[in-house]
């Protein structure tokens, strides 16, 4: 079967316009997800992270839809881009899980800086506290972890990253794609160390995507963070 003609040529106005819009719809979801999480679940956001198994089915949830609507309908049906060109294709697999194991310790060392920064390292048990983590805890941040990885990739990389690169070049691609996935994060925190942070991992993040390479490697590394340092 002959693949469709993108609505929106790679670079045009119209596509990037198109891929920040998605964006927006994601952040709303996701504030609407918390909104549900807070005030119908009853959940305090002290809580968050405790592992409640309510949290944890309303992730999942939350996730493949977000997947299904923001990722399917949004860029595959309306936009007319198959999930190929978005980067999900296993070529060169090998490579793409070498790179993906060398940035999810990139991104380790990038929290650990943030952490260091924020002043919070002198003060946190890094390992202690990593290490106390319950089983129903990594169930939630294996939840949390797969949707992160899959669609947010799937959005800032596999999407909009192609966009900007074929408007303003690869590496302003990548530095506008990083501040814009560090503006998308102002809900978990609106500091100047956490923008930063985010920011650094949207580079190492779009960077392993390059301009046209599998999100094997962004998804590995992006799910590998979850699942070693968790919510610290």
């Amino acid at each position: 079967m002959k693949e469709s003609t993108p609505r929106w040529p790679l670079g045009s106005g119209k596509r990037i316009a198109h891929a920040l819009a998605c964006v927006v719809g994601f952040e709303l979801w996701q504030l609407l997800a918390f909104a549900f999480v807070f005030g119908v679940l009853r959940i305090a956001p002290a809580d968050m992270w405790a592992g409640d198994p309510a949290v944890i089915i309303n992730t999942i949830i939350s996730g493949s839809l977000a997947m299904v609507c923001a990722v399917w309908l949004c860029i595959v049906r309306l936009g007319r881009v198959s999930f190929r060109d978005l980067g999900w294709h296993a070529e060169r697999l090998g490579l793409s899980l070498g790179w993906g194991i060398l940035g999810a310790l990139l991104l380790c060392a990038t929290v650990i800086g943030v952490l260091a920064a924020s002043g919070a390292l002198s003060q946190t048990d890094v390992i202690g506290f990593i290490g106390g983590y319950t089983v129903r805890q990594r169930l939630l941040f294996l939840a949390v972890g797969a949707s992160a990885a899959a669609v947010e990739e799937s959005l800032f990389r596999g999407y909009l990253q192609p966009a900007l690169a074929a408007k303003i070049g690869l590496v302003g691609g990548i530095l506008v794609g990083a501040a814009v996935f560090s503006l998308y994060h102002l809900f978990m925190g609106p500091s100047l160390v956490n923008l930063c942070g985010k920011f650094a991992i949207g580079v190492i993040l779009g960077s392993l995507r390059g301009r046209d390479r599998s999100l094997v490697a962004p998804i590995l590394a992006h799910f590998a963070m979850w699942q070693i340092f968790g919510s610290l």
